[in-house]
């Protein structure tokens, strides 16, 4: 009888022994991640993500977009007209930047500041999340977008790499945005 009980015992143990390694196999891991970078956790890139990371710029007047990004031109004086900028970041993060002036803009242009989370879900196609535009208007006034206000917003836009005048960057709503 003491042998069937302590075989109960170390079978028991057994078990209780699995139980905690499987648990420290489920909770000791990193959760998968679900791609939209906001959960605090370190995103793992797949190929075509480690591909788009980086900037990219589209400017007419004035030079590159990043040059105009990073020395903080007046925006509302001299030859700018429209500068766009897209910053992929490896933490699954996102930086844009769009400036346009003229009376041909509504309230004579604008300056508009975004930020969010990026993911991409199938090649060709980015996924954003937490979408916010902070908008300042040339008249002064300012505006802010968020995606989450937004429910019938679509997150998704498509990009394409390719090659122009001998410079690598993608096409995004149409235009070549240099990588830089």
């Amino acid at each position: 009888m003491k042998t069937n009980q302590v075989k109960n015992q170390w079978m028991n143990a057994g078990r209780i022994i699995a139980v905690l390694v499987l648990a420290m196999a489920m909770y000791g891991c990193p959760a998968i991640d679900d791609g939209n970078g906001d959960d605090g956790k370190k995103r793992v890139l797949n190929e075509d993500e480690k591909e788009l990371v980086g900037k990219y710029s589209y400017g007419s007047g004035g030079g590159g977009y990043w040059t105009y990004y990073s020395y903080n031109y007046d925006q509302w004086v001299g030859g700018w007209k429209y500068a766009s900028g897209l910053w992929f970041k490896s933490d699954g993060t996102f930086e844009g930047f769009t400036f346009a002036s003229g009376s041909s803009f509504e309230r004579g242009g604008c300056l508009i500041k975004t930020t969010g989370n990026w993911r991409i879900p199938v090649t060709g196609t980015v996924r954003f999340s937490n979408m916010v535009d902070n908008i300042q208007f040339a008249d002064g006034t300012k505006k802010i977008w968020r995606q989450s206000e937004s429910p019938d917003w679509d997150p998704d836009d498509e990009y394409a790499f390719m090659e122009q005048d001998g410079k690598k960057g993608i096409k995004w709503h149409g235009d070549f945005y240099e990588k830089e």
